[in-house]
């Protein structure tokens, strides 16, 4: 058996191979580690500071339109004056006046009183037994009346009074839907007297 041999030592130039396949693995970086040494920049700040601004001023926005006290809305004759009165600066024609207050009166007189006035044809309106039943009764032979007048001015030529006798009844329509809302509040002193409606409605 021959002698044993020695192991030759490793070389130096082996062991630097080896611990250059080795990967070295830095210490954990903590998140800290990520911000600047100052800490938040001047950019991360202005958004902080603009998103909170936002949010109170969502937050007051919110508060002041939940306390803001809701308006109702018109009434059927808060409506009614309100075109009477685009009529009245419009100036139309007689004709025209006399088509557009009709229709304005019969629409006040549906929402008012569920009357279906406005549903109607002249003709059938008057035909109805129970035609403005649901107005006072002091009321009801004067709101036929200008009814029935405005629709026959609808027919009628022109004459040098059109304007006179638009004015004329767009202050009767007025006056009317005003006596209209007193007439029907309960308890009123203040009753319609029929006698105030008398006028004769003729060219």
């Amino acid at each position: 058996m021959s002698p044993a041999t020695n192991i030759p030592a490793a070389s130096a130039s082996g062991h630097a191979g080896i611990a250059e396949e080795i990967p070295i693995l830095d210490d954990p970086v903590t998140p800290e580690g990520y911000l600047s040494p100052e800490g938040l920049g001047s950019l991360e700040w202005t958004l902080i500071v603009a998103g909170a601004i936002l949010l109170a001023g969502l937050i007051a926005w919110w508060l002041v339109m939940r306390k803001k006290p809701t308006d109702p809305p018109p009434t059927a004759a808060e409506k009614a004056l309100a075109e009477i009165s685009d009529l009245e600066t419009y100036k139309p024609s007689l004709k025209e006046c006399a088509l557009k207050l009709s229709l304005i009166l019969r629409r006040y007189i549906s929402g008012n009183t569920a009357d279906p006035a406005l549903y109607e044809t002249h003709q059938e309106f008057n035909l109805r037994v129970d035609s403005l039943s649901s107005l006072p009764s002091s009321l009801q032979d004067y709101t036929r009346q200008l009814l029935d007048y405005m629709a026959a001015l609808k027919y009628e030529a022109n004459t040098p009074q059109d304007d006179a006798i638009a004015q004329q009844i767009i202050n009767d329509t007025k006056k009317l839907i005003g006596d209209i809302e007193r007439a029907s509040e309960p308890d009123d002193p203040a009753a319609m007297n029929p006698k105030e409606h008398t006028r004769n409605h003729a060219r």
